[in-house]
């Protein structure tokens, strides 16, 4: 029998800072996400862990957002169908350009320099 998706979840670390004004505050460092299934059992994907020091090993999940959790529009200059960067960021595909029209002669490549010489084993410095 398949699971049911029930709810989701961000997973979160509690990150104490001093702001300007010298007042405690609590930055929330996302670490992953969690998946609760309608048996109950929730699977949990970490995409990092903290490693400073003020990390106590202790996490917090946070109920995701209905609009996080359905799949995103395509922003103008994206291909529509395909998945948009989380954070709105990279960049368009490339569109595919014509081939060069051949006048006269046609096209003559350019040389290329020759590759430098790599370093055989027996010359390393050590």
């Amino acid at each position: 029998m398949a699971k049911n998706v029930v709810r989701r979840y961000n997973i979160s670390a509690a990150k104490p800072y001093t702001d300007g004004q010298g007042q405690q505050k609590t930055m929330w460092v996302r670490l992953g996400t969690a998946v609760q299934f309608d048996d109950g059992s929730i699977v949990a994907n970490f995409d990092s862990l903290p490693t400073g020091n003020w990390w106590d090993g202790s996490t917090q999940l946070f109920p995701q957002e209905q609009q996080q959790t359905q799949q995103r529009t395509a922003p103008q200059g994206y291909p529509s169908g395909g998945v948009v960067p989380p954070y709105g960021g990279g960049y368009p595909s490339a569109q595919p350009q014509p081939a060069p029209q051949q006048m006269g002669g046609g096209f003559t490549p350019q040389p290329q320099p020759a590759p430098a010489p790599q370093p055989q084993f027996g010359d390393a410095p050590f």
